[in-house]
């Protein structure tokens, strides 16, 4: 079980761990420096946290904190500070494969509920990162509309992910905004989810 913290500390905790993020993601000036494949996105984001003096560990098994029966068995980023302990799942697709990746972005969401469910981790969050706009738009490189269905309504269009999708049951309503990445192209867009 997590260890118990204040609603305080875990809300502090939380604010600056997004600013680092935030932070990071938008600074990025070259991304064949750290987005070249998910592990390096995920090892910098390890070490930004860590030069802020987070506990950091990559692939974390769950086993090592309960016996739950979960959607996945590692956890890409586990992060601990003064009695605060949450998880971050990382993407960064480079081969297309759209539903396949978006029903494991949907998978994400629902992981770290039930992270936060069997109290393995206080909070956590989804960090997907992408430079193909057929992650995040309909129209095709020829133009053409695509017809926007499960999953591609999640993240195409505007319908939040809820109990109403058909890959895994998530408890909460989160919606998709991709954000576009300040200091790279116009194809580069990240969403952050916080659960």
């Amino acid at each position: 079980m997590a260890v118990s913290a204040s609603s305080v500390l875990i809300s502090q905790i939380n604010t600056i761990v997004k600013g680092i993020i935030f932070n990071f993601i938008n600074n990025i000036n070259n991304p064949n420096d750290f987005l070249y494949n998910e592990f390096a996105l995920q090892f910098e984001i390890g070490y930004e946290l860590r030069k802020h003096g987070f506990k950091v560990y990559f692939e974390k098994n769950v086993t090592a904190y309960s016996n739950c029966s979960t959607l996945k068995k590692e956890i890409d980023i586990l992060v601990e500070k003064d009695d605060v302990r949450f998880a971050i799942e990382v993407k960064n697709p480079k081969n297309g494969q759209y539903p396949m990746q978006m029903r494991s972005f949907i998978k994400d969401i629902a992981f770290i509920e039930e992270l936060v469910q069997y109290k393995i981790v206080d909070f956590g969050f989804t960090l997907t990162v992408v430079d193909d706009p057929l992650f995040y738009s309909n129209k095709g490189t020829k133009g053409q509309n695509f017809k926007l269905t499960q999953p591609y309504n999640y993240f195409r269009g505007s319908a939040p992910i809820d109990n109403s999708n058909s890959y895994f049951p998530i408890n909460g309503q989160y919606q998709v905004n991709w954000i576009p990445m300040m200091s790279l192209n116009n194809l580069w867009r990240y969403y952050f989810i916080e659960i």
